[in-house]
Order: C-alpha cells, then sequence, then structure tokens
C-alpha cells in the first residue's frame, strides 16, 4: 500500500441502486456510499500539477466529512483504468484517514 497526503475538499452522498452488468446482464444492487473530493500536489521533472479527484470512499464518509477542509493521510491502492489504460488511486475498504499536522 501507498499512503497519500492531501486535502477533503467535500464529500458526497452517494444513494444506492441498481445497475445491469453489461458482460453477464446480471442486475447488481449497489449500497449507499459517499465520495470524497481530494485534492493533492504532483510534481514531475520539477513542474507542479494540482490533481484533484473524486474518490469512492464508499462507508466510511463520516470520517471524510469530520476532515473536511484539513489535510489528511490515508492508504491507497493503484489500479489501471479500463478506459483510459493509466494508473488510477482507490481507497481501500476500511482505511481510515488520519488528520496531518500542518
Amino acid at each position: 500500500m501507498l499512503t497519500l497526503e492531501c486535502t477533503v475538499l467535500n464529500v458526497i452522498a452517494k444513494k444506492g441502486g441498481s445497475f445491469t452488468d453489461k458482460e453477464t446482464g446480471e442486475v447488481r444492487i449497489t449500497k449507499d456510499g459517499h465520495v470524497a473530493q481530494l485534492q493533492w500536489v504532483e510534481e514531475n521533472k520539477g513542474v507542479k500539477k494540482i490533481i484533484m479527484k473524486d474518490i469512492n470512499v464508499k462507508s466510511m464518509g463520516d470520517h471524510y466529512i469530520k476532515l473536511q477542509g484539513k489535510r489528511i493521510r490515508v492508504q491507497v491502492g493503484i489500479y489501471e483504468s479500463e478506459q483510459t489504460r493509466k494508473p488510477e488511486l482507490y481507497i481501500p475498504e476500511g482505511s481510515i484517514p488520519m488528520a496531518v499536522a500542518a
């Protein structure tokens, strides 16, 4: 696992529902959850770039709501996006954010 240090900008509640899996045709049910808008700075070859991403935090939204507007440190993983073929971040289930002193 990697650790990401970022700022929690906003936390959005998402309502659960159902969808049809395109590959299997199976109807799947999704649970209620939260999406956190996180912001951090990446540096590549001396060029700084501000990144803002919406990351699904599922049922851990209450932890992120308490830390809204603050810098946090949280464990993340990496996967390859099927659409863009680029690496993307995800927050593993049960990974709790920790406030970072300024």
